[in-house]
């Protein structure tokens, strides 16, 4: 039998070694190293805080938000990925509306380690890419017709299409 103790102390090890692994963008920016430092500084810094910016390529979003639910090719020059999640935090752009604004913050994936508070709305959120840089996004409320789109990659991997 363990002694009470050593339980006890197992946790804070534990929490320490889970502080010293870094955040998921960290991982997925080591998992595509070579990609990630050749982008822009910029795009990188957007990226490691789990934001999204125009001009970003799919490796950027992809290290900020993971693997997309979904991923299509509507045309020659045009993809879009889909995810589902919520805003970490207030928005100021309403549902619905394409972002007005540079750069999205706080949306957090179904991937994102993290409890939703009660009450978080589940949202869809689409982004555009036109000749692999990000264009456009836009989100709103998640509905049941919207599930249709089932996951075609496993968590931990980028789309290529």
């Amino acid at each position: 039998m363990i002694p009470r103790f050593a339980g006890c102390a197992a946790v804070p090890i534990l929490l320490l070694f889970l502080a010293g692994c870094g955040s998921v963008q960290e991982h997925r920016a080591r998992q595509h190293s070579r990609a990630f430092a050749e982008l822009p500084p910029a795009h990188q810094q957007v990226a490691r805080a789990g934001d999204i910016q125009r001009g970003m390529n799919p490796v950027a979003v992809y290290v900020s938000l993971g693997t997309p639910e979904h991923a299509e090719r509507l045309d020659e020059s045009t993809v879009r990925w889909i995810y589902f999640g919520r805003l970490r935090q207030r928005e100021q752009t309403a549902p619905g509306n394409a972002q007005s604004s540079e750069i999205l913050s706080g949306f957090a994936t179904r991937a994102d380690p993290g409890i939703p508070r009660r009450g978080d709305q589940a949202l869809l959120l689409e982004v555009f890419f036109i000749d692999d840089q990000l264009q456009s996004w836009n989100h709103r409320p998640l509905e049941s017709e919207d599930l249709r789109y089932q996951r075609e990659e496993d968590y931990g991997r980028m789309p290529v299409l």
